[in-house]
């Protein structure tokens, strides 16, 4: 194992860089909350904006949007669109039947190797992109009969999937603005997504990390914080350096990210730090053996 084994699933950042906004800059608090308004029929209240990440996730160590039973919250950090990713997931997760998710999600996966939950996530970052392109070239709040065929006609030659596409258009004419959540998919819901088993890791359940995968990823971006409050360039550690490593650097950074933004994700690496954070980073170490390079 070296060290580019440890970092490849973190992405050129590594996992804990400052996130990066889009083009477009960083999200329009006023326009999201009208779109969700909109199209999804949610109160103002029911769009909460927060200052820092929201949680963990195999995807890095942040998490800029998350869609609930009742609300979408959204990160102040967070890159413009990312409203459509959380709109994608609450009607794809709770506005839809059974079996016109299961239609969908089955065109995507035909070789059955992705689980629903990956599935959602590519294709709420699928509607993202698909929104940020349509920004002023597809007018969906038109009330032109022959404008909204039109506007149709170009969401499939942009989409090229029929389902997709009908969903795109219906959700962006605000076709799911009265919908109620059915008991079916909020049990679903509920299951999969909040009321699932926490997960344990050495005797420690943690609420904001939600699989193995997860928390493989957030102790990777722990450990090349670490390195590189330690040595600046990772690069030009030695294996035998790695025993000076100063873990306390990390748990003062970890604490005052905690002070900041009283963030829960933060709250639960603080206080199992010595228990089981600084140990699994030491776990990795051990792994690493000689290979550093």
């Amino acid at each position: 194992m070296t060290l580019d084994d440890i970092f490849a699933d973190l992405g050129p950042n590594y996992g804990i860089a400052e996130p990066v906004a889009n083009n477009d800059g960083f999200i329009n608090k006023e326009y999201a909350t009208n779109y969700l308004k909109r199209v999804l029929g949610l109160s103002e209240d029911d769009v909460i904006f927060v200052q820092t990440i929201i949680e963990i996730t195999r995807a890095g160590f942040y998490v800029l949007g998350r869609a609930s039973l009742d609300s979408i919250t959204l990160s102040e950090q967070a890159p413009a669109g990312v409203e459509y990713h959380e709109a994608w997931h609450r009607v794809s997760n709770l506005l839809i039947s059974e079996n016109k998710r299961k239609k969908i999600f089955k065109r995507i996966n035909k070789d059955g190797r992705m689980t629903e939950a990956e599935i959602d996530e590519m294709l709420a970052e699928q509607f993202r992109d698909f929104m940020n392109y349509a920004q002023n070239k597809i007018d969906f709040e038109t009330t032109n009969w022959f404008r909204k065929i039109y506007n149709f006609i170009k969401t499939f030659a942009k989409v090229g999937n029929y389902r997709l596409a009908k969903m795109y258009y219906d959700i962006n004419v605000g076709r799911f603005s009265n919908v109620k959540p059915s008991t079916e998919n909020v049990e679903r819901f509920k299951r999969i997504y909040e009321n699932g088993p926490d997960f344990k890791h050495r005797g420690t359940n943690y609420a904001t990390i939600r699989s193995s995968e997860s928390y493989n990823t957030m102790i990777s971006s722990l450990f090349y914080a670490l390195l590189r409050m330690n040595f600046g360039n990772i690069y030009n550690v030695r294996y035998e350096d790695l025993s000076k490593l100063n873990f306390d650097v990390l748990r003062t950074l970890i604490s005052n990210q905690y002070t900041k933004f009283n963030n829960p994700a933060m709250k639960e690496i603080l206080d199992n730090f010595d228990n089981d954070i600084a140990p699994a980073i030491s776990d990795l170490i051990a792994k690493l053996g000689g290979s550093v390079k």
